[in-house]
């Protein structure tokens, strides 16, 4: 037995309800009410550049704008900004160098990388720092009186460590 009202119709009624709005198609619908479909890709666009299915994506707003993709980065490159985005810290003398002369592949070299960046005690600093801020988290009271929390330091430990250890 088919439904009386499909789910776009079912939309359509919660969103109309009382507003005085008209909506009359399909193409009027907010996109998070509109039915799932698969939107067309150019294979072509860019040539080997698109690697998966978001880059075809970003490859055609970029062909739309009249624009190209970057060239790819060197290592020396990619390690700096895998190590400033994950620690926050530049790589180190030795880190750059193993990286360079890493005989694998750049995607397998860069993956490792990113894994020893991960892994490292410094990227749970640089991450627990945000959410820290957000909790606002702080040593003393920082006024004229500058009262400290002698036991902060067990809260600020235990987020570092939780990034770390990648608990939930």
């Amino acid at each position: 037995m088919k439904p009386f009202l499909t789910a776009s119709a079912i939309s359509l009624m919660f969103l109309t309800a009382g507003t005085g709005a008209e909506i009359t198609s399909d193409d009027d619908l907010p996109w998070s009410f509109r039915p799932l479909s698969r939107p067309e890709v150019d294979a072509e666009a860019f040539g080997s550049w698109p690697r998966d299915d978001l880059d075809f994506f970003i490859a055609r707003k970029l062909a739309e704008k009249g624009l190209r993709p970057s060239q790819e980065a060197d290592r020396r490159t990619l390690i700096r900004r895998a190590a400033f985005d994950l620690t926050g810290l530049p790589p180190t003398l030795e880190e750059t160098k193993q990286f360079l002369r890493d005989p694998a592949s750049d995607e397998l070299a860069f993956a490792k990388v990113v894994d020893a960046y991960l892994a490292s005690p410094r990227f749970g600093e640089r991450w627990g720092r945000h959410w820290l801020d957000v909790a606002r988290y702080a040593d003393s009271v920082g006024r004229t009186w500058n009262a400290p929390f002698v036991y902060a330091w067990r809260y600020r430990d235990w987020v570092i460590e939780s990034l770390n250890e990648d608990q939930p």
